[in-house]
């Protein structure tokens, strides 16, 4: 089956990151937390299972902060930068095919994101999104469900991401896949992949 629809991830594929940022505005010691050892709190809100009262108060409890939700909120969602070689290729890719993403994300990250960078917009009808779907990569239920969700066959979607276990899971499930490192690699890859494709 010819591919039709490429999905990209968000976060460290079109938008970067800078997580100590937050740390360090909610009092941690600079490098003394990651990403990973909030996952327990971070995780259950990225599946849409906690609301987000629930979740800025755990955050909290879990560090030791007492700033204002106001501020909890700026520092969550002020830590981010656009890749642009990235958004410009989703941009180019749009052009020719569906383009979709595919994220764990929380609403205060997504609709902050949205909001700020319009490249975003070629996504509009074509989000999965975690907290909607109600499960997290690499579960196969989200993979399954944004299949469903927009009656997709694995076979015609190509996946693009920069975590190792969540390509693992696509490729298993079907799904054409990319190993996001880099802006370079990945344009080679997918220029080729998709080259291969309309020779089938």
């Amino acid at each position: 089956m010819a591919i039709r629809n490429i999905i990209f991830d968000l976060g460290n594929v079109l938008i970067g990151y800078d997580f100590e940022q937050f740390f360090t505005g909610m009092g941690c010691l600079p490098h003394s937390h990651t990403l990973q050892d909030v996952a327990h709190i971070v995780a259950p809100f990225d599946a849409g299972e906690i609301s987000t009262r629930q979740f800025i108060d755990r955050m909290q409890q879990f560090l030791g902060s007492t700033v204002s939700d106001a501020e909890f909120t700026q520092l969550w969602t002020h830590h981010f930068f656009p890749m642009d070689v990235m958004l410009n290729l989703a941009a180019q890719m749009a052009q020719e095919y569906n383009v979709f993403l595919l994220s764990n994300t929380d609403e205060l990250h997504y609709n902050y994101i949205y909001a700020t960078w319009p490249q975003l917009r070629i996504f509009d009808d074509h989000l999965m999104l975690s907290y909607q779907l109600g499960a997290n990569k690499p579960q196969d239920k989200i993979y399954l469900r944004a299949l469903e969700a927009y009656q997709l066959h694995p076979d015609s979607c190509l996946f693009i991401d920069d975590v190792p276990q969540n390509i693992e899971t696509a490729s298993r499930l079907g799904f054409h896949t990319i190993l996001h490192r880099d802006a370079s690699s990945t344009k080679k890859q997918l220029t080729d992949l998709l080259q291969s494709a309309r020779k089938i």
